[in-house]
């Protein structure tokens, strides 16, 4: 009896350790298979970020700010040809920043010849407040020449009206200077709504950052500022805004950017970098202009626009004149006084010292070599936008100055656009209806004698201002017979 209760024993003991050694197997082969497949998912995605990383190095980033051809052509998987990137798209609109633009505009091919047929255009870039005023007139200038030139318009980012699509000027806007995404972390980054009114602008300001404590001392929430702003014809405007509450803030910011996301309005486009007649920020929608337009290789010469120019002659006179000349066309001289070298800063030493210190017309006309160099400056605008604020007018000396010490071997000193300052004051004549006569015309075209190409010509403008719209008619009437429009 014993024996037997021994046995079974024994035969239960076995049992048990003989599912506890198969227990112990599964649970093994399970831990060994759980850990060959760490090491197999560990090792691919140390592969995947290696990948990634070497794609980041090698290839070009896709950024939201990227060249939107590149990643048109990507993401439809097509070749990207030689022409998708020396040739822009029709829009002239992008989502590059002010930084991006700059460095791809100042590119220069070592190979001057282009690897494809094409004909030489002049850029005419309209700097604007809002629509160009004229544009009938010059949709006739432009007419049957589609191929010899290119069109840029730099408008006040508050201005929304539309252009007929059956206009030249049509899908030809700019993008204003995006706000910059780095900022010190002491600063703050506001962004300004407007709601305007017939006298008074009222502004929300809205810190996105703590103020620092001498901020904290002199601004407290709700405090009302006012300013005084002065427009380019002399008008002064009330300008009023509030500090609010950071809560308030993040509320406000949440509304503004599911109303951008969602309507064709956007409340982003009155930042505080709108361009003001007067202020420095006026050059850098020049130097914007002037880098948009390099993005098409074919563009050759540079002219810049108001929105009450008007041509003086055809087309082809204008294109010729341009393509043929040996100099650029930017005015600089040297005037004493307190418009003129008054208006120095010895603060610009040694750089720029008070004899090299120039003034000059801002409507200028270029050609590509020199527009290279003026988006790529990175000695003179940085101090010029420094110390040449307030009543420095920046755009009346930056340019004279940077050409007349840097290229003035190949510059004209003079410029082609034509302004009426024999009325003294502050702004300089506008023509209206009763101005404009066929005898008033024809002295602007041939009133006086310059120099071109080392000779002596009647030719000396290509461009007059300041013409109000309610002298259209009249230009329209003329253009034809005076200035042979087709």
């Amino acid at each position: 009896m014993k024996n037997n209760n021994h046995q079974q024993q024994e035969r239960s003991l076995a049992a048990q350790s003989q599912m506890f050694s198969f227990f112990f197997s599964h649970v093994l082969v399970f831990a060994s298979g759980l850990l060959i497949g760490i090491t197999l998912i560990t090792f691919s995605f140390k592969n995947l970020s290696l990948n990634f990383q070497f794609h980041q190095l090698f290839l070009p980033s896709l950024s939201p700010h990227s060249d939107p051809i590149l990643i048109s052509a990507l993401n439809n998987q097509t070749k990207v040809t030689i022409h998708s990137i020396l040739r822009p798209t029709k829009a002239a609109m992008h989502d590059m920043t002010e930084e991006e633009l700059l460095w791809r505009a100042s590119m220069v091919p070592m190979i001057k010849e282009l690897p494809y047929n094409h004909t030489p255009k002049v850029a005419f870039m309209f700097l604007t407040k809002g629509s160009v005023l004229l544009a009938p007139l010059w949709e006739r200038f432009f007419k049957g020449n589609e191929a010899f030139y290119s069109i840029y318009v730099h408008s006040l980012p508050s201005f929304n009206d539309t252009v007929p699509q059956t206009s030249v000027f049509h899908g030809r806007r700019i993008p204003s200077k995006h706000p910059r995404v780095e900022e010190p972390p002491h600063r703050r980054n506001t962004v300004t709504t407007t709601h305007r009114t017939t006298s008074m602008s009222h502004h929300i300001v809205m810190t996105t950052s703590a103020p620092t404590p001498n901020e904290l001392t002199t601004v407290t929430p709700m405090q009302p500022l006012v300013t005084l702003n002065e427009d380019n014809d002399g008008r002064r405007e009330h300008q009023s805004a509030m500090i609010l509450p950071l809560q308030t803030q993040h509320t406000i910011l949440e509304f503004l950017i599911f109303f951008h996301r969602h309507s064709s309005f956007s409340p982003f486009t009155h930042l505080k970098h709108e361009v003001r007649w007067g202020d420095f920020n006026i050059v850098g929608a020049e130097r914007r202009l002037l880098a948009n337009a390099l993005l098409d290789f074919s563009n050759q010469h540079f002219v810049l626009l108001s929105e009450s120019c008007i041509p003086l002659f055809n087309f082809s006179t204008i294109y010729n004149y341009l393509m043929n000349s040996t100099k650029t066309f930017v005015e600089a001289y040297d005037m004493p006084g307190a418009v003129g070298r008054g208006r120095y800063s010895p603060r610009m030493r040694p750089l720029v010292n008070l004899s090299q210190w120039k003034k000059g017309s801002q409507w200028f006309q270029i050609d590509r070599a020199l527009a290279i160099d003026i988006v790529s400056d990175q000695q003179y605008f940085p101090l010029f936008n420094k110390y040449c604020k307030n009543r420095c007018y920046g755009d009346e000396h930056y340019l004279p100055t940077f050409v007349s010490i840097k290229f003035w071997k190949r510059n004209s000193n003079r410029t082609l656009t034509f302004v009426d300052w024999s009325r003294g004051g502050a702004h300089p004549a506008r023509f209206m209806r009763q101005h404009v006569t066929v005898d008033f015309l024809k002295r602007l075209r041939h009133g006086r004698t310059c120099l071109y190409n080392g000779k002596t010509t009647n030719i000396c403008h290509l461009f007059a201002r300041k013409f109000m719209p309610q002298a259209l008619d009249r230009l329209l009437r003329f253009a034809p017979r005076i200035m042979q429009f087709n």
